[in-house]
């Protein structure tokens, strides 16, 4: 799916999030034509900043972090649920007096392929180009997200306890338990570059030295600056990508779509499904090859 916004400049300034001034802020605020909303509703707005929460792994209201949210929840969820999570955070971005970080994300629209997933030619190059730069974050999200799909909350929270166990139980969406497995592939890579790194335990992906896990944005952040030294196009580099990649290359060997959802955590196969689509790029390839009269 795509969300149309206007493009301005992103703003530094952040702002813990305070759910309990929030819900005072809703049920004092007039609606537009001059009456209060209903508990329900103010209710449905404030489960929604603590979706934003935890899409963004972290309770800090930012501008990056409203595009990472919108970003996240636009492949996770249906179409009505971001409109109601870009109407949460509109209104958020009024109580705490930014009004100028309100989205006009209004038009939501499936597209008919899936674009800028990175190949395994360049994800391939991408682990090597890390390994030899000593980009030692960069390498360890991108080999453990690109064999697991986890999302990057997820990613934030494994510890090399994890990695040496085969698999970590987390809680998702829903308070439902998920199961996700490292392969153990992977999981030879990594405990190396743990080792190396003489990291005897506590989180994969962390701040070095300080012996605690950085926010989704900084790995964000990073990827981007990786992405430009290494000179990928720009945007293919993004947190979300890694799960795209994994769910791409899995169900090119293996096609069981359930399995597929339910390694991803997808309480829907609607929502697994838009794996299934090609690029524009293959789309055109693969008319080439099969329309030859």
């Amino acid at each position: 799916m795509t969300i149309e916004s206007e493009q301005v400049a992103i703003s530094d300034e952040k702002f813990p999030i305070d759910l309990v001034g929030f819900q005072r802020y809703l049920k004092e605020k007039k609606g537009r034509h001059g009456d209060y909303r209903s508990k329900k509703t103010n209710d449905l707005h404030v489960e929604a900043m603590r979706a934003f929460i935890r899409l963004i792994g972290e309770n800090v209201f930012s501008q990056r972090n409203i595009v990472e949210a919108i970003e996240s929840a636009k492949e996770e969820f249906s179409a009505n649920y971001v409109n109601n999570l870009i109407g949460a955070i509109n209104l958020y971005s009024e109580y705490i007096g930014k009004k100028e970080w309100r989205t006009s994300c209004v038009k939501i629209q499936r597209k008919q392929f899936l674009d800028d997933v990175i190949s395994l030619p360049d994800y391939e190059f991408l682990l090597k180009k890390a390994r030899a730069c000593k980009k030692w974050n960069i390498y360890l999200y991108a080999r453990i997200a690109g064999t697991t799909g986890m999302r990057v909350s997820e990613m934030l929270q494994v510890k090399r306890e994890h990695i040496e166990h085969g698999y970590v139980d987390l809680y998702g969406k829903g308070a439902k338990q998920r199961r996700i497995y490292f392969p153990i592939t992977m999981r030879k890579d990594v405990l190396e570059v743990l080792d190396n790194l003489n990291i005897k335990s506590g989180f994969v992906i962390s701040a070095w030295g300080r012996g605690e896990n950085i926010t989704k944005s900084g790995i964000q952040h990073a990827l981007e600056k990786f992405g430009e030294e290494c000179e990928f196009p720009k945007g293919l580099l993004h947190t979300h990508g890694f799960r795209h990649f994994f769910a791409k290359e899995f169900i090119k060997r293996y096609q069981n779509i359930a399995l597929l959802a339910d390694l991803l955590g997808h309480s829907s196969l609607e929502t697994t499904r838009i794996y299934l689509k090609y690029t524009s790029k293959e789309q055109s390839e693969i008319v080439d090859q099969v329309v030859t009269w």
